[in-house]
């Protein structure tokens, strides 16, 4: 079975992608590969340097989509794959480690202080 295979028996879809989100579509990919898995009985693990880096620039989704819908599109996510009392218990631990996304004025000293990064780093193979 693959992910396209996965999303479609288990959440409907007819691929890999969900349509319906577009700012937190990384994260329901990731979290339907782990769940994928976990149904597989895969070995997963982790890298324990940062591997890529996302580009912040003017056009990106996260810079022009509207912030209500992009929380729309993110609670999405979590509602998908953590059900709602999971999702409140995910919204309660994002907002001891980064109460800037719950509060305007601290997101507004975040993107001030965002450094814009143009390059994409991969990992270096071999």
């Amino acid at each position: 079975m693959n992910l396209a295979e996965y999303n479609r028996s288990v959440y409907n879809l007819s691929s890999f992608l969900d349509g319906n989100i577009g700012c937190g579509e990384d994260v329901d990919i990731a979290l339907s590969s782990l769940e994928l898995a976990k149904k597989l009985r895969l070995k997963t693990g982790y890298l324990k340097e940062i591997t890529a880096e996302y580009r912040i620039h003017d056009l990106s989704l996260a810079e022009i989509r509207d912030q209500k819908e992009r929380a729309h599109e993110e609670n999405t996510v979590l509602r998908k794959h953590f059900g709602k009392v999971g999702t409140s218990l995910q919204h309660l631990k994002r907002l001891i480690a980064r109460p800037e996304c719950y509060f305007q004025s601290l997101l507004i000293n975040q993107l001030a202080k965002r450094k814009r990064v143009e390059v994409v780093r991969y990992p270096k193979y071999g």
